[in-house]
């Protein structure tokens, strides 16, 4: 049984009770109580537009957060623009990495794409909506 994967340990997981209480906005849903449970999903379904979804957010992990092993490359709107439409861009500055078989591209803080840099430039492999 895993109970791991890097960089996550235990400490971060969060249970379905925990989703289920912050989608309810309760202070927990006991698990063992099985009617109490499907009373509140109905409940919740019928009113969809109830559901916190800022309490669910909170739980939530930013998708950079899973890939902080990966070389990361600042780039400005302009390159985040081609790089959404597919096309490689050239990676400027003293310190950018010439080669690299993974490397995240993130424009002001959020993930852009995911992929390799050869000779210089950042090709997408996986490129997410801005």
């Amino acid at each position: 049984r895993r109970v791991e994967v890097e960089p996550f340990t235990s400490e971060d997981f969060v249970t379905i009770a925990e989703l289920e209480a912050a989608r309810f906005g309760v202070e927990e849903v006991d698990s063992s109580d099985t009617t109490e449970a499907a009373d509140k999903a109905e409940a919740a379904d019928k009113v969809e537009a109830s559901i916190d979804f800022d309490a669910i957010d909170a739980l939530l992990v930013d998708t950079s957060a899973a890939l902080d092993c990966l070389p990361q490359i600042a780039i400005s709107d302009d390159a985040a623009t081609k790089i959404r439409l597919g096309n490689p861009v050239i990676i400027r500055g003293r310190d950018a990495p010439v080669e690299a078989e993974e490397a995240c591209a993130t424009a002001r803080g959020k993930l852009v794409a995911i992929g390799a840099i050869e000779q210089g430039m950042f090709k997408p492999k996986r490129v997410f909506a801005g």
